[in-house]
């Protein structure tokens, strides 16, 4: 297939990659004036009647998985002897590009482990087993939507194929002792060609949370034989030193996840899914208590404080009355006795207090209806935010 070529109805735009059941185009459907993915089995595969068996087998899964973080197939077809199926076409990019040296923040791990599990999860329901989980054959969008890609290496559990005989076939493609994956995100039992079920699945994805939480996988070689030996053997380098500010609760994710014995891991990847939802929403609970508290609001004046202060002033005001009372009284009254100035100065000095005092209860009066509208409505002030991450 080459840039330009017409296969039926589909003109081939670009090679969007190849795999092992086959190449990715980029092609525009002419008939409905769409751009679709087209996976093509190229004939020298064709040839093969064990990877028809598999491409027709992925076509039948994809049909059957109605789920929005699993990619939608359109059809199946063929034209001029070449067998290809047309999918939604996913733009964004491959996790494999996105997890950074270092690992990924906590809340970006959920953003794509959460979908991701959920998808698992539906596909595990419907007796499905990817077994070939990987960075590379998951998508995240350009919104931000999660998709996983490439279900050519999916298998049907035996106790599902009498439930969906009439949606797939009922034979299985691959037998106890082939060894097909992706060496790297491999479970134990897959390196040692044994059957599978979704707890396999479960380890695949549990190297995926290291990886986007490490910016490393947990099992790494120098080929594949000696990452496939690291993955039956030896343990990961404890997360919790790569990361020690993640939750413990994610850590002991990630540990069961990749546990050596099928039995140790979740049974159901249901369970995974809802433990890492509580996670999410314990660890969403625990930051929001740490908001910086807000800055304190000016002191308001309340009515009666006001009244007081007026209170106090007009004593004040009377008692200052006094030095000119005694003046003016010594003034008034010098020809009489003492003890009849010293009494005329009193008097004076009083009804000039009370003077003082009416006026400005007055004043406080009319603008005591100010105040309190001051009162009920204080001023408001914007909580100061934690700081985006990064």
């Amino acid at each position: 297939m080459v840039v330009g070529q017409t296969l039926g109805h589909y003109r081939i735009l670009e090679k969007l990659g190849a795999g092992g059941m086959g190449e990715v185009f980029l092609a525009e459907d002419t008939t409905l004036k769409r751009q679709v993915a087209l996976k093509v089995l190229p004939p020298d595969l064709a040839a093969s009647q064990n990877r028809l068996d598999r491409f027709q087998r992925e076509a039948e899964i994809l049909a059957a998985l109605d789920h929005p973080n699993i990619v939608t197939i359109h059809t199946v077809e063929e034209a001029e002897g070449v067998r290809f199926l047309t999918m939604q076409l996913v733009e964004g990019k491959r996790l494999s590009e996105l997890i950074p040296k270092g690992g990924m923040h906590l809340e970006q791990i959920f953003d794509i482990a959460i979908p991701l599990a959920d998808a698992l999860a539906a596909a595990h329901e419907k007796g499905v087993i990817h077994r070939d989980l990987k960075p590379g054959n998951i998508m995240v969008t350009d919104n931000g939507r999660v998709k996983v890609l490439d279900f050519g290496l999916a298998k049907l559990r035996r106790d599902s194929e009498a439930e969906m005989a009439t949606q797939l076939p009922t034979e299985p493609l691959t037998e106890e002792g082939q060894l097909l994956g992706t060496a790297p995100y491999m479970s134990p039992e897959q390196v040692e060609g044994k059957m599978l079920d979704s707890r396999s699945d479960a380890f695949s994805l549990g190297i995926i949370l290291y990886e986007m939480a490490a910016g490393a996988r947990p099992f790494q070689g120098e080929s594949s034989v000696s990452t496939m030996a690291r993955i039956l053997e030896a343990e990961p380098q404890q997360l919790a030193d790569l990361r020690p500010e993640l939750p413990p609760e994610f850590l002991r994710i990630v540990r069961r996840c990749l546990r050596k014995r099928p039995e140790d891991r979740y049974n159901d990847t249901r369970d995974l899914l809802v433990a890492l939802k509580d996670l999410r929403q314990d660890s969403s609970s625990h930051l929001s208590g740490q908001i910086a508290p807000a800055r304190p609001s000016p002191p308001v004046i309340r009515p009666h404080s006001w009244r007081l202060r007026v209170a106090v002033l007009a004593a004040l005001l009377g008692v200052l009355a006094l030095v000119p009372g005694v003046f003016v009284a010594f003034t008034l009254f010098s020809d009489l006795s003492a003890i009849r100035a010293t009494i005329g100065v009193v008097w004076f000095g009083l009804i000039y207090g009370v003077l003082v005092w009416a006026v400005s209860c007055s004043f406080a009066s009319r603008h005591d209806q100010r105040f309190t509208h001051a009162a009920a409505s204080p001023t408001k002030h914007k909580e100061a935010s934690l700081p985006e991450r990064p």
